[in-house]
């Protein structure tokens, strides 16, 4: 018994550190799903989606009804992209997931939510033009040296790693 105890105390620490590294790893592939849903959506259309930033007026409306959550940003959001191939989950960190159902409020995993906040482009612009500019931004710094960033490129990098190279 105490041989397991022992090994079930060693154990922890490294399934916590598999499971952010697998985390960190999914939060890379949906910001590359985005991105790929974006080319797409940008191939088609004449620019970035012109949707309103996400404020407390929306995020309390999304909570109201089905209706209300799909006329919000986070829900126009989802829509703009989801014809491309990228579904809801995609836009939910699974760090920021996990976090919502073990914490105080589960219930918010039922509400359309965006971790990662798309940047805004003029109508007209064309976002490709600005190849370290981000499209899409990691709401928190969840995987460690700062928040995920989706650059035109393609590329995930995060915030640390991005300002080192341009020094």
């Amino acid at each position: 018994m105490v041989v397991l105890g022992i090994l079930a105390t060693l154990s922890f620490p490294l399934y916590s550190n598999i499971r952010a590294m697998m985390e960190g790893k999914q939060c890379e592939t949906n910001l590359r799903g985005l991105g790929a849903g974006m080319s797409a959506f940008l191939a088609d259309h004449s620019g970035w989606p012109q949707i309103p930033p996400d404020n407390n007026e929306a995020r309390k409306a999304a909570g109201a009804s089905p209706q209300a959550q799909e006329n919000s940003p986070a829900g126009k959001w989802i829509a703009a992209l989801k014809d491309y191939g990228v579904p809801e989950q995609n836009w939910r960190c699974p760090t920021v997931s996990r976090q919502i159902l073990t914490g105080a409020k589960p219930e918010a995993s039922k509400y359309k939510r965006l971790d990662y906040v798309p940047t805004n482009f003029g109508l007209q612009e064309n976002p490709r033009q600005w190849p370290e500019h981000p499209w899409f931004i990691e709401r928190g710094s969840y995987h460690g040296s700062g928040p995920n960033l989706l650059l035109a490129d393609g590329t995930v990098t995060n915030v640390d790693k991005l300002f080192q190279k341009n020094r």
